[in-house]
């Protein structure tokens, strides 16, 4: 067990709270008062909590009391202590609102991502009350819904985003040709794409990103198109 997690096993914590209560009555004396509690009982927990830190807390004496430099942290600690324990039936009474609704998320086709599966995991998990909702369909509509907020979020090509939008590059997707068996460059590796300028093409139609659309026409890539793919 570190010191660390000893400290915290051992110590009581009402020492905090009469400590806090010395510092907010400027001495030991107008705490004993507020609280309804003797003066040797006060002095007696600030005294053991100067023992567990390890420091001395304050100044007592003719010139009246005062902090020192480790009690004026030690006093701001219990501040947010403080803080954060007024704040406790609030919380505890908000677990018992359950969140409902709907999410709209509209998603480009072919989506594999782990990032967004633990995502949607945890939420659900959190908010089970809560309607997923998943529209697949080309990144400039996602790009449209999510920028009139009809949807939020919505995923599309990291160079598709607007100055208004906040993006997170969630995975990589890599894009390429293909060709049947019976092709002449069937099972080949091309380096030159100079070689593919007159072969014939099947072109993506709308949803094509624009970055592949601009790497495609600047090599002279799918100038010869005999067909053309349409999302579903």
């Amino acid at each position: 067990m570190s010191a660390e997690q000893y400290f915290r096993r051992q110590l009581d914590w009402n020492l905090l709270k009469t400590f806090q209560e010395i510092v907010a009555a400027g001495g030991i004396s107008r705490a004993s008062h507020e609280l309804s509690r003797k003066q040797p009982a006060i002095s007696l927990a600030l005294r053991r909590l100067e023992e567990r830190l390890g420091v001395r807390l304050c100044e007592r004496g003719p010139r009246g009391f005062t902090l020192t430099a480790e009690g004026e942290a030690a006093a701001e600690i219990c501040d947010e202590i403080g803080q954060l324990v007024s704040l406790l039936p609030e919380r505890v009474a908000a677990t018992g609102e359950e969140l409902r609704g709907r999410v709209r998320i509209r998603l480009i086709s072919s989506v594999q991502t782990p990032a967004l599966d633990q995502a949607l995991e945890r939420f659900h998990r959190r908010y089970p009350s809560v309607e997923i909702e998943l529209g697949i369909g080309p990144w400039k509509g996602s790009r449209k819904t999510c920028s009139t907020a009809s949807s939020m979020p919505a995923s599309a090509p990291c160079g598709s985003s607007t100055p208004a939008s906040s993006t997170t590059c969630c995975s990589a997707r890599y894009s390429g040709s293909t060709c049947g068996p019976t092709h002449p460059l069937f099972g080949k590796t091309v380096t030159d794409l100079s070689r593919l300028v007159n072969e014939r093409f099947v072109v993506k139609g709308p949803g094509e990103p624009d970055e592949i659309m601009r790497f495609r026409l600047r090599h002279g890539l799918g100038r010869n198109a005999v067909g053309v793919r349409r999302p579903h």
